[in-house]
């Protein structure tokens, strides 16, 4: 008799520590990406290759960078008072070129990349 308390005492501690909300002990494990211009992100790419970044600017459409596309020529640039840069990726909402959308102020969240040509640009999440 005493093993089977000894059973049901150890089930119970395993329910209660499976139910814990572990979220409050945890820390998150999705970091907040950086807050970068865009000219900081093409001047020191090295610090953002492959790594998440957060870009508040405007959307320029397929005007206002002074290369080509470095993906497909459905990349659109985005422009703050730093520069422009180009982003591989859907559009974002209410932005469509030639003409919707241009000059709106949107903010980017992508991976900072690089062509073999190198060419700095974002790929959109």
């Amino acid at each position: 008799m005493a093993g089977y308390k000894f059973f049901i005492l150890l089930f119970l501690i395993f329910l209660i520590s499976a139910t814990c909300d572990k979220s409050k002990t945890e820390p998150s494990k999705s970091p907040i990406p950086p807050k970068g211009s865009i000219a900081d992100i093409i001047q020191n790419h090295e610090q953002y290759l492959g790594k998440e970044v957060e870009i508040t600017s405007q959307f320029m459409g397929w005007q206002g960078a002074d290369s080509g596309p470095p993906v497909t020529k459905s990349d659109w640039v985005i422009k703050d008072d730093t520069g422009a840069i180009y982003v591989f990726g859907p559009f974002p909402p209410g932005c469509r070129p030639p003409d919707t959308g241009i000059g709106k102020t949107i903010t980017v969240n992508g991976i900072v990349k690089i062509t073999k040509a190198g060419q700095v640009y974002i790929q959109s999440k």
